[in-house]
């Protein structure tokens, strides 16, 4: 498979000396009317770019985990089947030396091969995650978090919390709110500050500094070092921060928030946007009028 099979147009030349990058907020098409590409889009695309890892984080679902896993092995898989088309060919080349190949002449013929053909990339790792809106008691906005399960306790964790919020709402929702990563109830005392998982507070440019500062020292009273801050250029409340991550008692991390791998997505994915604005505005009026 090359690139221009798969659709995908090769990108620029990365600059070197960079540090590795991994992106910790990704959603797919299975965000309804929020993320546009396919997850083995992403993969592929993250691949592309050398990311050294990805975190699938659809809302309130791991549906798209488990296609870009699927993704990740087939993948994998042409690898393999690629080193031994390389390693046949160096054998036959070198039909009079004895002994096996040298495994320093294979990788080395295979890193060469990798600037030709991007499916002979590094493969990212793949990060389980999840995006959770929380509400608080009186149903308003509280905070967005990104949860990221380390372990398979950590994905344990995460897909019970997940079912627990869909359980409480109609099919194509979920609530979930403060008091569930706080004050569990008895039988989810397991789940109680959702251990094993990273969890990210996305500050929202709605959100007043007051407001963003609570959320953050609420995140840290109980995630302790698994807490952070993720700053987005999405979502970053702006200025309002400037000056005060000191006061957020979180450390900070980078992300993108990418919803879509080529630009013709990104179209996909303002339409998609606008549906939901016009959808949400219409249902508000409706509501007022009544």
């Amino acid at each position: 498979m090359t690139a221009s099979a798969s659709g995908l147009s090769p990108p620029q030349p990365p600059a070197k000396n960079l540090p590795a990058y991994a992106e910790l907020h990704c959603l797919t098409n299975f965000s309804f009317l929020r993320g546009a590409s396919h997850p083995h889009e992403l993969v592929e695309r993250a691949m592309l770019h050398g990311y050294s890892a990805l975190a699938i984080t659809d809302e309130c679902s791991l549906a798209g985990v488990v296609r870009a896993h699927t993704a990740l092995k087939e993948m994998e898989a042409e690898q393999d089947r690629l080193r031994k088309e390389i390693e046949e060919k160096l054998k036959a080349a070198g039909a009079s030396e004895a002994g096996p190949l040298p495994q320093e002449a294979l990788d080395a013929a295979v890193q060469q091969e990798a600037l030709e053909n991007w499916m002979l990339k590094p493969l990212p790792q793949l990060i389980i995650g999840s995006e959770l809106n929380l509400t608080s008691a009186d149903g308003e906005p509280f905070c967005t978090l990104v949860a990221l399960a380390t372990n398979r306790n950590g994905y344990g964790n995460l897909s019970e919390l997940i079912t627990l919020g869909r359980s409480r709402a109609e099919k194509g929702s979920y609530r979930l709110g403060p008091a569930d990563f706080t004050d569990s109830l008895p039988h989810l005392e397991h789940l109680r500050s959702l251990p094993d998982c990273v969890l990210m507070l996305v500050p929202q440019r709605t959100a007043t500094l007051s407001h963003t500062l609570h959320c953050a020292h609420w995140l840290a009273a109980f995630a302790g070092n698994r807490a952070w801050i993720a700053l987005e250029k999405h979502s970053l409340p702006g200025p309002r921060l400037g000056g005060q991550f000191d006061r957020l008692l979180l450390p900070a991390c980078d992300g993108n928030r990418p919803r879509a791998h080529e630009h013709a997505d990104r179209a996909l994915h303002l339409a998609r946007a606008t549906n939901r604005l016009i959808s949400t505005s219409t249902s508000s009026i409706s509501a007022a009028r009544k």
